[in-house]
């Protein structure tokens, strides 16, 4: 695996990290998808959009166990191990680390906001350079202090998914109907959602953009408050994941530098204990109707656990297929596509803006969860091809190739000599 392939020298490359990030990037779309596809509230919720399939069920519980969190988190944690990485190469190449990382950051930033603006809304781009400009000081740590840390977290983010009071009685009747909007709307809010997803650009931007603001009404300020302790969470896990993948790379761990056995305990160990714990947060989410009351109480902390330890056996299960070459040309793809992870994330958005917005193809809200299967899959084909030939002829992808040269403020050979 290490050796030239089609021009590109993975062997300059920790090519275990890019096969990692490649196969975090083929998993975001397995639930971003859902979100461009349906309402908002069929993410959270299988009961949402009314009469569902038996069907419906067993794909939602199947990506609800394996992809739920899962590779967003482990997208999450490879960026707090490329924060270390970076720093590294820098300090090898006798630069100051500390200026790029935050002129890096700062053009990550940007991108992640024009990215939200003018094309999807569930931008993370911008979460993450805002944790990179919180988190780089703290890349220095020793490991113990940085494990202790993303364990600090990652236990308040998982305890701020839990306990909420969402009762009418607590947050109001014009509050709770905000909130039921999001995680159970009805008909004729559906209709109205998907009303401007399928209108014409400006019609869909201006949706996107209006999930910025802030309604000032008293009376909804409580689902606001309901919601934004949930995004919080989002934040402080972002910040744990971060300083956890920091820690993986300063150990070792997710460059591939542990035992055979290493890896095959922390696959087996990370997907059973992980799987279980959705498992149990699934079947009792299922035994409570998915009733938003229970949702917000308790129906989502152990999944959260969940998906932290699975996202820990990912780590193993890649890694130990790396040391025991299974799946080679597989990984191989994987190495090309987590090389343009930038420009493999942004295209997804574009791609999906395209098929599912009233601007392009305009088919939201027209096809099921089997029907979306066909199309995660076109759309690894097709992210897989266009890396392996971009990257055949050229040394980064092209928005990599941008980012550098605004990092450096210069103009980076981008085409292959040889």
């Amino acid at each position: 695996m290490r050796k030239k392939y089609q021009g590109t020298q993975v062997n300059q490359r920790l090519q275990n990290i890019d096969i990692l990030r490649g196969f975090a990037l083929l998993g975001l779309p397995t639930m971003n998808m859902i979100v461009f596809a349906m309402p908002f509230a069929a993410y959270l919720n299988p009961f949402a959009l009314g009469e569902t399939s038996a069907m419906d069920h067993i794909l939602f519980s199947f990506f609800y166990l394996f992809a739920d969190q899962k590779f967003m988190g482990l997208f999450t944690l490879l960026f707090g191990t490329s924060m270390v990485l970076l720093s590294e190469k820098m300090q090898q190449a006798g630069r100051k680390a500390a200026g790029v990382h935050y002129i890096r950051s700062f053009w990550l930033l940007l991108i992640g906001f024009l990215h939200a603006w003018f094309i999807w809304e569930g931008d993370v781009l911008m979460f993450y350079a805002a944790a990179a400009f919180v988190l780089y000081p703290f890349k220095n740590l020793p490991n113990h202090f940085l494990l202790a840390l993303s364990t600090i977290l990652l236990t308040s983010a998982v305890y701020l998914t839990v306990h909420q009071d969402v009762s009418e009685e607590t947050l109001g009747e014009a509050a709770r109907q905000e909130l039921m909007a999001v995680y159970s709307p009805s008909p004729e809010q559906i209709e109205q959602q998907s009303a401007l997803l399928l209108g014409d650009y400006q019609d869909t931007v201006s949706s996107a953009r209006s999930q910025f603001e802030s309604d000032p009404s008293p009376q909804l300020k409580a689902a606001e408050i309901a919601l934004g302790q949930m995004g919080v969470s989002v934040i402080v896990k972002i910040l744990g994941m971060m300083c956890l993948g920091m820690w993986l790379f300063k150990s070792g761990i997710i460059q591939g530098h542990k035992s055979t056995l290493f890896y095959r305990r922390l696959a087996i160990a990370g997907c059973l204990f992980g799987l279980t714990l959705s498992s149990i947060n699934l079947f009792w989410n299922y035994t409570q109707n998915w009733q938003i009351d229970a949702y917000f109480q308790y129906g989502m902390f152990i999944k959260e656990i969940g998906s932290i330890l699975m996202t820990l056996g990912y780590v193993g299960l890649i890694n130990l297929a790396i040391k025991v070459n299974w799946f080679a040309r597989l990984q191989l793809w994987l190495t090309y596509v987590g090389q343009m992870a930038l420009t493999n994330y942004l295209m997804q958005s574009v791609i999906c803006a395209f098929i599912f917005f009233g601007y392009g193809l305009g088919l939201h809200g027209s096809l099921s969860r089997l029907e979306l299967i066909p199309i995660i899959l076109g759309l690894w084909v097709t992210q897989i091809f266009l890396s392996v030939l971009w990257l055949s002829h050229c040394k980064q992808g092209p928005l990599e190739w941008l980012w550098r040269c605004l990092t450096y403020f210069m103009v980076a050979p981008l085409r292959k000599t040889n």
